[in-house]
């Protein structure tokens, strides 16, 4: 993933099928178990009140899963699990966790789970929506409008593959524009 703040799949608009709703589930109960690695609860419960700044809606149905991971990734399910690496908090600032955050809701709210072929599918434009609603939810929270430029430059830092440092560029490009 490129930032691993990544758009989703589906058939069914904002929701998974039967088979999907099989897997998501087994995946969320393999991390309540602590099959996935130890959780951080302090860090679920911010994360979480965060998220309900961002979409005060949308954070009901939310479950937050912070886990040891190596790789820097917010990932939100269409089954409403928020899945975000350890890394990434210990990389990040607080308004860049709120743009982590704004962009995977970014991409419920704006129907991304609705794409069932991310190969039919530009990524790279989903990605950019996404950021520009997280980018619009913190100017209307008063957090930092550069949060995000800021994350993605930081981890287009640490990317070795060409291909995704030049991806994680031109959504920066994108931000900036915005301005």
């Amino acid at each position: 993933m490129v930032l691993a703040l990544a758009g989703c799949g589906s058939t069914r608009p904002d929701r998974p099928d039967a088979f999907e709703t099989a897997e998501l589930d087994r995946r969320e109960r393999r991390i309540v178990q602590g099959r996935a690695g130890p959780r951080d609860a302090g860090h679920e419960r911010e994360l979480a009140a965060l998220a309900c700044r961002i979409d005060a809606v949308g954070c009901v149905p939310l479950r937050v899963y912070v886990l040891p991971r190596a790789g820097l990734q917010a990932r939100l399910w269409p089954n409403d699990v928020l899945v975000v690496g350890s890394a990434l908090l210990e990389l990040a600032d607080r308004d860049e966790h709120a743009f982590a955050l704004a962009h995977e809701l970014g991409h419920r709210a704006l129907g991304h789970f609705r794409t069932r072929s991310r190969a039919a599918t530009d990524m790279l434009e989903l990605e950019t929506a996404a950021d520009a609603w997280a980018r619009q939810r913190l100017l209307a929270l008063g957090m930092r409008a550069d949060a995000g430029v800021t994350l993605l430059t930081r981890l287009r830092g640490r990317l070795a593959d060409a291909d995704a440092r030049g991806t994680v560029s031109r959504r920066i490009a994108a931000l900036q524009a915005q301005d």
